[in-house]
């Protein structure tokens, strides 16, 4: 039903992120970021597959010309992973000044390039107060990797509008989200704006995907819902409760790209909130009207 909140996997999962919806295949790859592994969630055959990793993985995305591969952000660089073999190649780490950070969020941009940002790992412990010593990067198919924003505390939301003009990014503890005038033939970012500010009360800003009609989906972390905006007017335009406290991304999916996918986190919950939260790392499922934009692939 429209805008029905359903558990499609009771995963447990620690600290689920990142979903990418994989269209030929009618699968969704998602993280379990501190287990570490990687889902591939078939909701056709209520099916899921893991693959356990030996390293923690923050954020990733399938390449377009390599099957069973991936590029991935974890904790100590960017890496290809190969799915079949889990084998490891490590391709570099442009924040190897920081030892104490580590990758985050991430996706590809509608380009093929994949951008990647970090975190303080003093933020794992669920400080928001944390130094303003990451950055974000992007990741070109030739495997150069340029420093887009700087400064940030802890990078997380990304998405691009339809029209290939307008990026979006949330640094979680400013409670904003900014949005640049992007450039889709060279990834250059300019002109950065704040769009939406997030309410007292609500949680703070996560993940996050965007719409055809151009509207931005938002996770809560700690504020137990998805948030619909309009960044033109920067109006929060309708709110979808889970029966969990912390919502940490979302991408849209199904053959319609109209059903949003959404990772739960249960790490930091005590005895007593996981008995009012037993669903609190599962991932759910949210079928609405609209048609979202679709998971791009690394072009390298």
């Amino acid at each position: 039903m429209i805008n029905e909140v359903e558990l499609v996997w009771d995963a447990k999962a620690i600290a689920g992120e990142n979903p990418n919806w994989q269209q030929e295949e009618q699968a969704l790859y998602w993280l379990d970021m501190y287990k570490p592994c990687i889902h591939i969630f078939f909701p056709d055959e209520k099916r899921d597959e893991q693959l356990i990793l030996n390293k923690r993985i923050g954020c990733m995305a399938l390449r377009q010309k390599t099957p069973n591969s991936i590029i991935a952000g974890m904790i100590d660089g960017i890496y290809y992973i190969d799915l079949k073999t889990k084998i490891l190649n490590f391709i570099d780490n442009p924040d190897y000044s920081h030892p104490n950070n580590r990758f985050n969020d991430g996706k590809c941009d509608p380009q093929g390039r994949f951008w990647a940002g970090t975190m303080s790992m003093e933020g794992d412990e669920g400080k928001q107060d944390v130094p303003s010593e990451s950055s974000l990067y992007c990741v070109y198919p030739d495997l150069t990797i340029k420093k887009r924003i700087e400064k940030v505390r802890i990078a997380n939301g990304l998405c691009w509008n339809i029209n290939k003009k307008l990026m979006y990014f949330i640094d979680t503890p400013s409670k904003e989200v900014s949005v640049f005038d992007y450039d889709a033939n060279t990834g250059n970012i300019a002109n950065r704006r704040v769009c939406v500010h997030f309410p007292a009360g609500v949680g703070v800003p996560d993940g996050m995907t965007i719409d055809e009609e151009g509207m931005l989906w938002i996770a809560h972390f700690g504020g137990s819902r998805i948030s619909r905006w309009n960044p033109e007017s920067g109006q929060i335009l309708k709110e979808y409760f889970f029966p969990v406290s912390n919502i940490t991304s979302c991408a849209f999916g199904g053959k319609n790209l109209n059903e949003l996918y959404v990772t739960t986190v249960r790490a930091g919950l005590n005895y007593r909130q996981v008995k009012k939260q037993p669903y609190a790392g599962g991932l759910f499922r949210l079928t609405t009207n609209v048609q979202g934009v679709p998971t791009y692939k690394f072009s390298g």
